[in-house]
């Protein structure tokens, strides 16, 4: 309902993102902190 009502209570701290869901705020959250979990698995770039 969060996305129809407009409510983002997921606050990122080190700007002034909002949003909806708390995975999206975590994803988002790498940006700052330079976090890349995934490798690839053709070579070893992350």
């Amino acid at each position: 309902m969060r996305l129809h009502t407009g409510e983002k209570p997921y606050h990122c701290t080190h700007c002034e993102r909002q949003f909806v869901q708390v995975a999206n705020l975590r994803r988002h959250l790498r940006v700052h902190t330079g976090e890349r979990p995934y490798a690839c698995e053709l070579c070893t770039s992350k």
